[in-house]
């Protein structure tokens, strides 16, 4: 929603804690930097854009403490001397295009600037904020196209807006029963809702959250309805659209052959969609067809970006395929419309819950704009309908973060009986609620804005992840996998997945650790409690935490439980398959089967324990007092802990004595040890502890305490001391594919911890496995350059500069070996360390 640079556009926000209104001005400008005036102007935000890159061309660094803002300006050293900048570099500022500027609230804006000569977009963000009249230097950014700029400026203006606040439940009994009676009165059977969308909207967009049989067979069960072919013509699906023919060919053969389909669906990602429950519904759609009249018959139209193998042979090839997918699947939908104009029947359009909202709207008032966004502009809003499935809390890369609405929506489903329905989200207290759906999509509107209906099939413990198409991996069809795993990441699949062999049997077997089975990431555990809804609002967390810390000190014979629940694992453990620590470097999560954390290196932590049981096995545990003691919780900072003293004996007599603190687990509703035996850190690896010298006075006292430099069992430093070791520590160790190092770099609890351990794990079939393949081609023997140092609000931000070893791509972009990256983190001090709490 962008207009001429004189006429402004204002976009309202979402219903959900909605600012005011008025709240956001965009408008091109389409102005190179060279085509402004060689002189300081912090007028507007594109002509403050065009002073900062004219200095930057220039190479002063002085200016730049002026000419920031308050809280950034001290960053900037006084009198700081002029840096030499090639007449490439230079000439990429002085001919950045300025393309649009957004301004929020009358004093937040982002300039963005299209970069020239890059092999592909590059969208330079400037931020910048307004004071005393002047538009001032906030920071920078960039991203690959405009819709991401967007979305970063978005997420940016978030810090400057309130945030909703869930607030206390007084009444849990009473609050619920509005939910209850709603869906007593208003829940349908899903089919007969779809059903009804369908004949009466243009398109009905079915939202998913991929490979849920459940869910595929009810999509399955709409098909063969009689009354389907009457209402809908067209069946548009988030699949490569370069393989239509293929569809084509499956839905005029004689038989149901699938071959075709399967064909298709191996071009779906580099690994394929070997989906079955998603090939059934193309099953349902070839029978039904059997028995209509020519111009009665579904057409099946794949929407999505193009994936044609065959012609991708390096990764140049790849990337000019590489497009906006939201709006790239709603103009093939669009089009198709039009080119059918004959086709008086309605459209269903499956795809991604994520590509599905149609009016959701982030912080500062701009739109979301997804798939169902733009066919909504397209079609009109009264001839769209959108339906959200029941998930979780989940961001895009699959780290699950809690239950909708903290449980309250499945503690409604449960009193009802679990029973599948639909219900409409115009009216009623469901649609009422924030969205909270998506954490990584930083909105202010509530589920009705993004969702015409909501689809609940049954509880989320009970699902299973699609099974694997049979015949789908062939050997054949694994060498050309590994073809398109060796151009994309840069090693074979042997390597990338640890296979055994490079056949199908290898592969299917990787495959199945997860395909067929039962979604451990929706285990109950994970999702946290049906009614955390009623406990503390949003701080319904730190409430339980509380409650149970208390109570833990009245009652410590659960505290006592844990710890010999925790002893027993480690005694229990496989001492002698090296896979423990050593061969797999992920088996470590597996090797006890209750929590623990350590203050760094839980890998050494393992092998400490295998290297010096084994020989040495532990006799007998014997458990003390339960007291309250003052620790410094990972998630919540200093915190009196319920801890308990313990002494161990071992074979030859030695005695290890401790005190172990426990913090209590509110999600997964466990308690937790705190650093109490992290004997890895104590004891030199391979030694008895009576032999460790200095070590006994550390075995007979507390927990070991996390200095400024906690060092590894390797002898190497993890030094936290000050924010700008802490990311040189965490480069190298990412850089060196030191997990554990790098991970004791993070802030456990903090925004990014999950999503970093998941990316430090992550194998070729994950989303995230290209960003570990960028870290891990950063040079670790290049000195980190720290670029920027911004402190605020009980935090720091650190910019700082890498050099990459090898070639990489990033976003489109490739880089060479040699060329620069930029990152950037947030930290906060816990104890006396500096830790990553955003990256």
């Amino acid at each position: 929603m962008i207009a001429s640079a004189n006429a402004s556009v204002t976009i309202a926000a979402g219903v959900a804690s909605r600012p005011a209104p008025e709240l956001l001005r965009a408008y091109e400008v389409n102005r190179k930097v060279s085509d402004f005036p060689d002189r300081q102007d912090l007028s507007t935000p594109e002509a403050a854009y065009a002073t900062f890159n004219r200095i930057l061309a220039g190479g002063e660094r002085a200016p730049w403490r002026r000419l920031s803002v308050r809280r950034l300006a001290g960053q900037f050293p006084a009198g700081a001397e002029k840096r030499e900048v090639s007449p490439k570099a230079a000439h990429e500022w002085l001919h950045a295009d300025i393309l649009e500027v957004r301004i929020f609230k009358g004093k937040y804006a982002a300039a963005f600037a299209r970069i020239p000569n890059a092999a592909q977009t590059i969208i330079d963000i400037r931020f910048l904020e307004k004071e005393e009249g002047r538009w001032l230097n906030s920071g920078n950014n960039v991203g690959p196209d405009l819709a991401e700029a967007r979305t970063k400026f978005a997420g940016w203006c978030s810090q400057f807006v309130e945030k909703p606040v869930r607030p206390r439940i007084d009444d849990p009994d009473s609050h619920l029963r509005r939910f209850v009676e709603f869906l007593k009165a208003n829940g349908q059977e899903p089919k007969a809702l779809v059903m009804k969308a369908l004949a009466e909207y243009t398109l009905v967009i079915m939202g998913e959250i991929h490979h849920r049989p459940r869910y595929w067979a009810l999509n399955s069960s709409l098909v063969t309805d009689p009354d389907f072919p009457r209402h809908v013509g067209t069946i548009y699906m988030e699949l490569p659209s370069n393989d239509q023919q293929l569809v084509e060919k499956f839905l005029a053969s004689k038989d149901c052959d699938t071959k075709p389909v399967v064909e298709m669906l191996r071009d779906n990602l580099w690994m394929g969609w070997p989906d079955q429950a998603m090939l059934n519904f193309f099953m349902k759609v070839w029978m039904v067809n059997r028995n209509l009249a020519p111009e009665q018959k579904l057409r099946i139209v794949l929407v999505d970006m193009q994936r044609p193998w065959k012609d991708i042979h390096e990764r140049e090839d790849w990337r000019k395929y590489n497009v906006d997918r939201d709006r790239f699947m709603a103009d093939n939908v669009l089009r198709d419309v039009k080119q059918h104009p004959q086709e008086r029947r309605n459209a269903l359009f499956i795809v991604g819950v994520g590509h599905t909202m149609l009016d959701l709207k982030y912080f500062e008032g701009s739109p979301v704009t997804s798939a169902g966004w733009h066919l909504r502009q397209g079609l009109g809003a009264e001839k769209v309908y959108a339906i959200f499935p029941h998930t979780c809390v989940m961001t895009n890369w699959g780290r699950v973060d809690g239950r909708l609405c903290m449980g309250l929506f499945e503690s409604a489903f449960a009193a009802v009986g679990n029973r599948p329905l639909a219900f409409p989200l115009a009216r009623g207290p469901f649609g009422e609620q924030p969205f909270d759906a998506l954490p990584d999509q930083p909105v202010s509107s509530a589920y009705r804005d993004g969702y015409s209906a909501y689809l609940y099939l049954g509880p989320l413990e009970h699902e299973i992840f699609s099974p694997l198409i049979a015949g789908f991996y062939t050997d054949e069809f694994v060498k050309e996998l590994d073809r398109r795993h060796r151009m994309m990441f840069g090693e074979g699949l042997v390597q990338g997945c640890r296979l055994a062999a490079l056949d199908a049997e290898s592969f299917i077997g990787w495959m199945g650790n997860s395909w067929g089975r039962p979604r451990r990431e929706w285990r109950s555990e994970f999702l946290g409690p049906l009614n955390a809804w009623q406990h503390g609002g949003s701080d319904w967390k730190q409430a339980a935490r509380d409650a149970r810390y208390e109570d833990a000190l009245q009652h410590p014979d659960q505290i006592v439980k844990a710890a010999t629940e925790l002893f027993d694992a480690i005694r229990a453990a496989d001492y002698n398959n090296p896979q423990t620590w050593k061969d797999h470097p992920d088996a470590w999560k597996q090797f006890i089967s209750v929590d623990y954390t350590v203050a760094t290196d839980y890998p050494s932590w393992v092998k400490w324990i295998c290297e010096t049981f084994k020989p040495n096995p532990i006799q007998s545990v014997e458990l003390g007092e339960v007291f309250a003691s003052r620790r410094h919780s990972f998630s919540v900072g200093p915190v009196d802990l319920p801890t308990i003293r313990y002494k161990l004996t071992l074979k030859d007599g030695t005695e290890l004595k401790g005190a172990l603190p426990f913090e209590y687990d509110a999600m997964r509703q466990r308690w937790t040890g705190q650093q109490g035996i992290d004997w890895h850190l104590q004891y030199k690896s391979g030694l008895p502890p009576k032999a460790a010298g200095a070590g006994k006075r550390a075995a007979e006292g507390e927990p070991a305490s996390r200095g400024a430099a906690s060092r590894t069992r390797e002898g190497e430093s993890v030094d936290l001391s000050t924010p700008e070791a802490a990311v040189t520590s965490w480069t190298k160790a990412v850089a060196t594919g030191k997990k554990g190092r790098a991970l004791a770099c993070m802030l456990p609890g903090g925004v990014d911890y999950d999503d970093v351990e998941r990316i430090l794990s992550a194998d070729p079939s994950s989303r995230a496995y290209f960003i570990k393949q960028m870290w891990e081609a950063i040079d670790p023997g290049k000195p980190v350059r720290i670029l920027r140092r911004e402190q605020g609000g009980g935090r720091v931000t650190i910019t700082w500069q890498v050099r990459f070893k090898r070639e990489v791509s990033i976003r489109g972009r490739t880089f060479k070996s040699g060329d620069t990256f930029e990152l950037d983190a947030t930290l906060k001090q816990r104890g006396g360390d500096w830790l990553i709490d955003g990256i």
